[in-house]
């Protein structure tokens, strides 16, 4: 559903090259590092708000499409909380087209649950499950179309606090790469040594806030030129840094917590158990003495 361009296949796998995706390293704009998420916010609202700091001239990246419900072997006893009155029930939301973008739709909710989600009668499969609780491309349509969207109730009832529904400005989504790109030319790919030990490079002409598209942890050990500087929080979740001016080498190692004290641990046991082997070797060979 996205206009990636195609690379390759190879057993039973495709490639794509995604431009508009940021690296796993980059350059963060000003004060992104330290935003915080309004609660209140859907995910496609989050991801405008993270646009916004690469420009306040940007465009949204998603737009909202208005949506109406109605109920299929179903009732809705208070708002958002839908239960089962029929040997199936559905949630049937019905989204008018008003743009020519692709349609994404995701579910919000305050636990996992079992439902099934269609789309003009074509199953999207589960959702609100472990492995499945994700933003879904409904597809293209042309404008003046009216998207059928059904939510079945698997169980006998569902949460769901909001039913999202927005298209996606390929337009802005490009223009919004375009600017992150001018930013990311300071930074190199990371260079992945082991799941647990990377390297990449960064030249700057000033300091920079680098982020990390993994999950922050103080367990991760970060060295600039052989230097110790500390990893942040980014983002509240991802990992962050701040890099001085001039080229610089990252170099990144993942060092779960206790590890050197589960070492000395582990040497002084060896030490130990050497130490007692010796004891009992010469004991012996005092009693055979005797």
């Amino acid at each position: 559903d996205k206009p990636y361009t195609y690379l390759s296949e190879s057993g039973g796998y495709s490639v794509y090259h995604d431009p508009y995706s940021l690296s796993m390293a980059y350059i963060a704009p000003e004060d992104l590092m330290e935003h915080v998420f309004d609660g209140e916010s859907n995910t496609f609202d989050k991801q405008n708000e993270l646009v916004s700091y690469w420009g306040t001239d940007l465009d949204p990246v998603y737009k909202k499409a208005e949506s109406e419900y109605s109920l299929i072997g179903a009732k809705e006893p208070e708002a958002g909380y839908f239960v089962r009155t029929d040997d199936e029930g559905f949630i049937v939301y019905h989204v008018h087209i008003t743009e020519d973008m692709p349609l994404y739709l995701y579910f919000v909710a305050p636990h996992m649950q079992s439902g099934e989600v269609f789309v003009n009668d074509d199953s999207l499969g589960w959702y609100f499950t472990e492995n499945r609780w994700n933003v879904l491309c409904a597809g293209n349509f042309d404008i003046g179309d009216t998207v059928e969207i059904r939510m079945q109730i698997l169980k006998e009832d569902l949460d769901i606090t909001e039913a999202c529904f927005y298209y996606e400005d390929t337009a802005a989504l490009n223009a919004w790469a375009e600017r992150a790109a001018v930013l990311n030319k300071e930074i190199s790919e990371i260079k992945e040594l082991s799941s647990s030990h990377l390297k990449f490079t960064v030249d700057t002409d000033v300091a920079e806030d680098v982020i990390v598209s993994i999950p922050y942890d103080s367990a991760w050990h970060i060295r600039c030129d052989g230097e110790r500087i500390e990893p942040r929080p980014a983002v509240e979740l991802l990992l962050g840094m701040e890099v001085p001016a001039g080229k610089h080498e990252i170099e990144m190692r993942y060092i779960p917590h206790g590890t050197f004290a589960g070492l000395s641990v582990s040497i002084i046991g060896i030490v130990m158990l050497v130490i007692m082997i010796v004891f009992d070797s010469r004991a012996k060979q005092h009693v055979n003495r005797e």
